[in-house]
This record gives structure tokens, C-alpha cells and sequence, in this order.
């Protein structure tokens, strides 16, 4: 992943983003797999709210370190946090 950022960056390409993020209102739900309930108990990826980054920096839903230099270049879009997950794909192509 970070040799891809890092071609994208230096070819000018666009780069396209869909974090996995929890909010307070995604914990009243009512469904939920086994890895998805464990990451709502431990609070894997809470954000506190999707406007303000107050308690972002450095906690679950932050980005991991190596690709930081990537992610908040010019040249990548964070679209809004995916809620389908799977090892093929997230909702981030039902975004674009």
C-alpha cells in the first residue's frame, strides 16, 4: 500500500480514501458480526464526530504512521467512512 501511494504521489495521479470509522450513533446498532461487535467494544476506530478532529490525532481511527506522509498530501480525496467491508472491496466505488 505505501509503494502505491508513493507512485500515486510522484505520478500526479489521484489517490482515493474511505477510512473505516465508528461514530457514537454507529454503536446503538442493533446487527453486527463478531469482528464488528469487537470493534465497537474496544472502540476500534471511534471518531467523535465526523466534522471535527477533537481526540483524532494518534488514537484508533487515526492513520497509521507509515502512510501519513501520503494520506494528507494534495493528491488524495478521503471520501466518507465505508460501512460495507470485505477483503474485495469497500463502499467506496457506490461513493464515486
Amino acid at each position: 500500500l505505501e509503494k502505491l501511494l508513493a507512485a500515486a504521489a510522484d505520478k500526479g495521479y489521484l489517490a482515493y480514501v474511505s477510512p473505516h470509522y465508528y461514530y457514537p450513533w454507529d454503536h446503538k446498532w442493533e446487527f453486527g458480526g463478531s469482528l464488528e461487535l469487537l470493534m465497537h467494544s474496544i472502540g476500534m476506530f471511534d471518531r467523535e464526530d465526523p466534522l471535527s478532529l477533537n481526540g483524532f490525532e494518534g488514537s484508533g481511527a487515526d492513520w497509521l504512521d507509515v502512510y501519513k506522509p501520503y494520506l494528507e498530501e494534495d493528491n488524495v480525496i478521503v471520501a466518507s467512512p465505508h460501512k460495507v467491508y470485505g477483503p474485495e472491496q469497500n463502499d467506496l466505488v457506490l461513493q464515486l
